[in-house]
């Protein structure tokens, strides 16, 4: 397992059969990390950034998607600062608490990590993009990753309404549905022109299916 405690135990087993066999044990080395290494800072290179001091400082990122999940790598930044800004349930239009919890699916909980996870690999590594960025956590879908036009339009809605407020400047929607229209007729993709529009980087995910 690479997560050992203190119920972990290492045995060498002796698989020579006669009377007088014997383990000789020389030059062993176990190493283990407790945080897994990973992959995707250096992807997409950021990686690169944070060696120059570059993590997200004073940047704000909203996530819209299944709700926010209170865990330590999420809620402060590498300083230890409280980072969560905001927390908004759109299916319910109600303003949450910071440090509730609403993701009943886990996906939210998934994105935000990558973004903004304060955590390091054994190498030194941050395991987020923007590990000092301020968060703006979103519910806009249930229980079952599901969600309705309308919520999540409203979640968008509130992202620009309130982008001054928090100095919101990404918004992250890591979703996908079939298209019902040209982008430029759909509802959807409207409210995430208008997004645009009002000055905040929109992140879209393509999809997983091609």
């Amino acid at each position: 397992s690479p997560y050992p405690s203190d119920m972990t135990r290492i045995r060498f087993r002796l698989t020579g059969t006669g009377s007088y066999a014997h383990l000789y044990v020389d030059n062993v080395q176990i190493a283990y990390t407790t945080v897994p290494d990973t992959v995707y800072s250096t992807l997409v290179g950021a990686d690169q950034l944070h060696t120059l001091g570059i993590t997200g400082d004073g940047v704000t990122v909203a996530v819209i998607d299944t709700g926010h999940l209170a865990h330590k790598a999420l809620k402060k930044n590498t300083t230890g600062q409280a980072r969560v800004s905001a927390h908004y349930d759109a299916i319910l239009d109600q303003v949450l608490a910071v440090d509730s919890d609403s993701d009943d699916h886990g996906h939210g909980a998934h994105v935000s990590s990558l973004i903004v996870s304060n955590r390091r690999t054994r190498g030194g590594k941050f395991n987020g993009v923007a590990p000092d960025a301020n968060l703006v956590s979103i519910k806009a879908f249930d229980a079952n990753g599901g969600g309705t036009y309308a919520d999540i339009i409203r979640a968008i809605d509130w992202v620009v309404t309130n982008k001054d407020t928090y100095n919101i400047r990404v918004v992250n929607m890591s979703f996908s549905a079939l298209p019902s229209a040209f982008y430029w007729d759909d509802p959807l993709g409207m409210a995430a022109m208008r997004s645009w529009q009002a000055g905040i980087v929109v992140v879209a995910a393509s999809g997983n299916r091609g």
